[in-house]
């Protein structure tokens, strides 16, 4: 998207491989892709070079669910109900979470927050992921994590958007009515989301 025009435009580099379950992009404008069906894969585009790393191995059969990028190039990939992590500068994936992970998402510093597989929201404590709100958790149909630590979802049951407020450990609801179908959320914490319809607009 050019901030300047308003509009989509192509990028003048590709992937070889164009069913995509993913896209991500590091601080250093490499781009990160996760492979749509197993054996799941993430395709790290750096200019015109090209590299494949294998999440788990090449006869893998669960599901590549998504990825998140962080800013240094650590990549979190999400496959079946397991989470895998690839540090910055590293080629091998290590699992990290065994179980009930679904979707995952990075915020500020690191911040780990995942769908669970009962669409449950959950935030990494550094030991466990713990519900979020604490007790029972809102439950989603997507989520979005911001680099300044914005964090959006849509509402399990509803499709409104709702933001994560800290200060009452609650999620608010956002002055949106309309229902959506899908909201990722921008390093500067601005959410972009799809209707119900397929239009994409920001928050």
């Amino acid at each position: 998207f050019n901030t300047k025009t308003k509009k989509f435009e192509a990028l003048d580099k590709a992937f070889s491989n164009s069913s995509l379950a993913d896209v991500g992009e590091d601080e250093s404008g490499t781009l990160w892709a996760l492979s749509e069906i197993a054996p799941a894969r993430v395709y790290r585009l750096k200019g015109t070079q090209e590299k494949t790393y294998y999440v788990i191995n090449s006869t893998d059969t669960n599901t590549p669910r998504n990825m998140a990028v962080a800013a240094d190039g650590t990549v979190y990939v999400a496959v079946g109900a397991q989470l895998y992590k690839m540090e910055a500068g590293k080629s091998v994936f290590k699992q990290i979470e065994s179980s009930d992970i679904f979707f995952v998402h990075l915020g500020a510093g690191g911040d780990l927050w995942i769908l669970n597989q009962s669409s449950e929201v959950q935030q990494y404590t550094g030991s466990k992921f713990e519900n979020r709100p604490k007790g029972t958790a809102q439950k989603a149909q997507d989520l979005g994590v911001g680099a300044d630590g914005s964090v959006y979802v849509l509402d399990h049951s509803t499709s409104l958007l709702k933001k994560w407020n800290a200060s009452n450990g609650r999620f608010d609801d956002v002055n949106i009515t309309q229902a959506m179908h899908a909201v990722t959320v921008t390093i500067e914490g601005r959410p972009w989301i799809v209707n119900t319809s397929g239009d994409i607009t920001s928050g």
